[in-house]
């Protein structure tokens, strides 16, 4: 069962908040379900990355990272990416929609 949620996030370079939608599940399996449903694999407890060769971009070092946590309204997932310190547009951890369009 999904369900929309709106959360509040925080950038450092920003000190204002801004609103954004997350799809949220009511159970951590449903989570992890919409994780492999969208193709990525399992490599640890709670910790799904993509499969085969994962191409980097500039200034970045590592595949991203993906995990439900819980947040306020059931589970979300969150994406965690690795880019070297000063690289330019370089994208944010954070909580994204798999199932909604950005991966």
């Amino acid at each position: 069962m999904k369900m929309e949620t709106t959360m509040k996030a925080n950038t450092k370079e920003k000190k204002e908040e801004s609103a954004m939608t997350v799809t949220t599940y009511a159970t951590r399996a449903e989570a992890e379900a919409s994780m492999q449903y969208v193709g990525l694999v399992r490599v640890g407890k709670n910790l799904y990355t993509h499969p085969g060769v994962w191409y980097l971009r500039h200034g970045e070092y590592s595949a991203p990272e993906y995990k439900a946590r819980k947040v306020a309204g059931g589970w979300a997932i969150y994406r965690k990416v690795y880019f070297y310190r000063g690289t330019l547009n370089a994208p944010q951890s954070g909580y994204v929609d798999l199932i909604g369009g950005e991966q």
